[in-house]
């Protein structure tokens, strides 16, 4: 049917859901190609006008994409394949949480938060790789079935609005400010007061914002005292309420993302990224019982440095329905070596030797019955009958991994062999940092913690030196970020100026 459409329209797109994804499942399959399908030609036309561009303006250098499974990918690619393009900005973040524990070696497991203006990330990184999921949905529950990093997102941020819903209580997003009017304090026409506007007033945020523009004090007061008088709260409480009220909004999406995965918080550290995060990171650590945070030294722009440390990569699956102890291990065999061979073909057109290339197998399981399917690690080399055993046992690991729950009785079964294959690139030098020169306290301001005004020393974060210590209550304001670092709370700059939050501690 395909080409015989093409026959006779020739310049048309024409994508059919065997081509996207070869998989069962019938509704995520055909939507997924309906995703590819709506975005193909904006996505062609979009990449040829950048390419050109870029050559106009004397680039010859190698165009690369990210990727929603969190690697970088050839344009030409990229221009065929949009619906792997889905979370790719957010997988940038994924990718710079992997490289800090890749440069300072003890963060192997990292809940990756990133706070913007009017959404909210969240996604895991365990064992130094970001987790994949192949059961991702968009909005209004759109399922797109292609392996991407398992990322969740929210409506909050800074731009968050603060409202009274009809029971009389104080509301947080999603709806959002953006950046244009944006929050009451940009005094850019916006009149709606937001998590911006409420940190103002709360002295969390320097009302200049390092000189790069003038915040309106009194047009957030204005704004956040109309929510308050409403609820009954002073202007203070309300901004209190609202910062508090969008923290606990991000934390539930960390509780979601980490009980869907069947881990527990208390192993991870969370790691803060944008513009917004480390002002709340102290505030959802709290809730979901993390004590250890890291603010990089390039919070605010951590998805764009992690877009120059990723690697190309390539996740292929072939459909392959069996239980385990009825297996053909020779056909397994085939399809593992016709994947590998497509996924080495693939990287190689940009430029990745064969030596370069890192293989890992999958494949989805389940047991007999269910209706969902768990990733589970497959043995390298050529498949045997004791690989097949090690793989059930694999698999039942993963699940109780993932379910707390394994099961004897029932027999495991494979409807999915993937791979990932990864071509490994050159990772921007870790850099060991020092101190400024300039004196790091720049002043002291009252800033409001647990229903009462603190003397806060504020620091220039970029003046710290390797292993200096600041004890909260204070601020430590970064170029393209700002940390707010509670009562009893320490903060602890490392070697390649991250900061390290330990909250309830008491300072040496």
């Amino acid at each position: 049917m395909r080409d015989i459409i093409l026959e006779e329209n020739p310049d048309i797109y024409c994508i059919t859901s065997s081509d996207t994804r070869a998989l069962f499942r019938e509704h995520g399959r055909f939507v997924t190609a309906a995703i590819r399908a709506a975005t193909m030609p904006v996505m062609e036309q979009y990449f040829g006008h950048l390419e050109a561009s870029l050559e106009s303006a004397g680039f010859h250098g190698r165009l690369m994409i990210l990727k929603s499974s969190g690697g970088i990918t050839g344009v030409g690619y990229a221009k065929h394949h949009p619906e792997e393009l889905i979370e790719s900005g957010p997988a940038g973040g994924v990718a710079y949480a992997a490289y800090l524990n890749e440069v300072k070696g003890d963060c192997p497991n990292i809940i990756h938060t990133d706070v913007g203006g009017t959404s909210f990330d969240v996604s895991i990184v365990e064992n130094g790789k970001g987790l994949v999921t192949r059961d991702h949905e968009i909005e209004w529950e759109v399922p797109v079935i292609v392996p991407m990093l398992d990322i969740h997102s929210v409506g909050a941020g800074g731009g968050s609005i603060g409202w009274v819903d009809d029971g009389n209580s104080l509301r947080v997003g999603p709806q959002s400010a953006g950046s244009s009017p944006g929050p009451a304090s940009y005094g850019l026409g916006g009149t709606e007061p937001t998590i911006t506007d409420a940190n103002l007033l709360l002295g969390r945020i320097e009302p200049s914002l390092g000189g790069k523009m003038m915040l309106d004090v009194a047009a957030a007061e204005a704004a956040v005292s109309k929510v308050g008088e409403r609820v009954g709260l002073s202007t203070i409480e309300a901004a209190d309420g609202m910062v508090r009220i969008g923290c606990e909004n991000m934390a539930q999406a960390v509780k979601k993302v980490i009980t869907g995965r069947g881990r527990d918080p208390r192993d991870f550290i969370l790691a803060s990224f944008g513009g917004a995060g480390a002002m709340h990171a102290f505030l959802i650590a709290e809730s979901i019982n993390v004590t250890k945070i890291i603010v990089p030294a390039a919070a605010g722009v951590a998805s764009a440095f992690g877009a120059t440390a990723m690697d190309l990569r390539h996740d292929l699956e072939v459909f392959y329905f069996s239980a385990v102890v009825d297996a053909d291990i020779g056909l397994m065999n085939e399809l593992y070596e016709k994947l590998e061979s497509d996924a080495l073909a693939l990287l190689a057109a940009d430029g990745v030797l064969e030596a370069d290339v890192e293989v890992t197998r999958t494949a989805q399981m389940r047991y007999v019955g269910q209706s969902y399917e768990v990733e589970t690690p497959v043995p390298e080399g050529l498949l045997d009958e004791n690989d097949l055993k090690e793989l059930s046992k694999r698999f039942h690991q993963c699940h109780k991994q993932e379910f707390g729950v394994s099961s004897d009785d029932f027999e495991p079964s494979i409807v999915v062999l993937g791979l990932a294959a990864v071509g490994k690139t050159k990772r921007p030098p870790a850099v060991i940092v020092a101190a400024s020169g300039n004196d790091a306290k720049k002043g002291v301001r009252d800033v409001y913690f647990d229903g009462q005004w603190h003397e806060s020393v504020v620091y220039d974060g970029h003046a710290l030196g390797p292993q200096s210590e600041v004890i909260g209550p204070c601020i430590v304001e970064f170029e393209h970020a700002c940390a707010v670092i509670p009562p009893c709370a320490v903060g602890t700059v490392d070697d390649y100026g991250n900061m390290i939050i330990e909250l309830n501690k008491v300072a040496k």
